[in-house]
This record gives structure tokens, C-alpha cells and sequence, in this order.
């Protein structure tokens, strides 16, 4: 019923859960995943806070306080509890591209190239969409470079881009600006 959306047989099943079950692992996934299809981020926060005292659902709990941090814009928090879930799980997927896309978003070029080489040496990624990825970093690190008049690194960047992905036209359009 949770998955499939049905917020009314989810709370209904959720409770009955509670009730027959108490507070172990199932009912409190139960919960959470109702209290989210009814929107009631506190109630599914408590949940998945009580799965983090179980070590057999600590990583589900952290990926429903990622994800109710990411809803909420609170991207500091969600940073925090991706690199928790990264440390407890490192080859789990979903930490590494997120802390990755975070990186991304907030344009710390240098960090997100030190999560995809993570997501590399784990094998969470495959070579070709790793070297793709990099170079579409390298290309919108290029791009800050050249706003802030930093000629020598817009150059030097959006020229390993274009050399890892000789496709992506914006890394070579810089790099041939630049050049000019």
C-alpha cells in the first residue's frame, strides 16, 4: 500500500502494525512511509529516528532523514546524514551519489571530483559514465573560473574536459575561447 501510493490503507495497516508489533523494524518502516504519504514530516522523522538505534535498519533511517531533508532544503543536514550513511555502508549507492550531486549543486568542484573517484574505486559507477561525469564537472568548474576572470583555470579545466569528453561541446567551446 506504501509503495503503491495508497495513503489510506498505509495509515490504516501503519497503525495496525504499531499496535500488534510495537516498535520493531517493520512497524516503524511502516510508519514513516505513512506519515510521508500524509505529510507528516515529524511523525516519519521519529520513525526513521528510532531506526537509528538498530543497527539492522540505521541506513533506512538515515535514507528517510536524507530524504525529508532534501524535501525540506536543508541541504546541510542531508550532507551530514549522506556521509553518515557513507561511513556506516560505503558501497551503498545512494550516499555516494548523493553527497556527489550535492557537491555538484553547491559547486564544490573539488569535493564532488573526490565523491566520484569514491563512487569509482567502489565500483558504484561504471568508467566511461565516470569520465563523462568528470568532465561535466571540470566543465562547470571552468565555467566559475572564467566568471571570476581566472583565465589560466577556465583554460587548463575546460581542456581536461574536452580531452575526457571530446563530445561535450561546451567544454570545447570554452577551451577554444579561451585559447583565442
Amino acid at each position: 500500500a506504501a509503495d503503491a501510493g495508497e495513503k489510506e490503507d498505509t495509515l490504516r495497516f501503519a497503525k495496525r502494525g504499531e499496535t500488534l508489533l510495537g516498535n520493531v523494524p517493520l512497524s516503524l518502516l511502516l510508519v514513516a512511509e505513512a506519515a510521508e504519504l500524509d505529510a507528516d514530516d515529524a511523525k516519519a522523522e521519529e520513525s526513521y529516528r528510532a531506526m537509528l538505534a538498530q543497527p539492522d535498519t540505521e541506513l533506512l533511517g538515515l535514507h528517510g532523514l536524507f530524504r525529508i531533508a532534501m524535501r525540506k532544503g536543508q541541504e546541510d543536514e542531508a550532507l551530514r546524514l549522506a556521509a553518515r550513511a557513507q561511513e556506516l555502508r560505503p558501497k551503498t549507492a545512494w550516499p555516494a551519489e548523493a553527497l556527489f550531486d550535492l557537491r555538484v549543486g553547491r559547486h564544490e568542484w573539488d569535493e564532488a571530483q573526490s565523491a566520484l573517484k569514491r563512487q569509482m574505486r567502489l565500483r558504484l559507477i561504471g568508467a566511461d559514465a565516470a569520465r563523462r561525469k568528470r568532465a561535466v564537472v571540470l566543465t562547470a568548474a571552468a565555467r566559475d573560473a572564467d566568471r571570476a576572470g581566472d583565465d589560466e583555470a577556465a583554460l587548463t579545466r575546460s581542456l581536461d574536459a574536452a580531452t575526457l569528453a571530446p563530445a561535450l561541446v561546451p567544454a570545447a567551446a570554452l577551451a577554444a575561447r579561451k585559447l583565442t
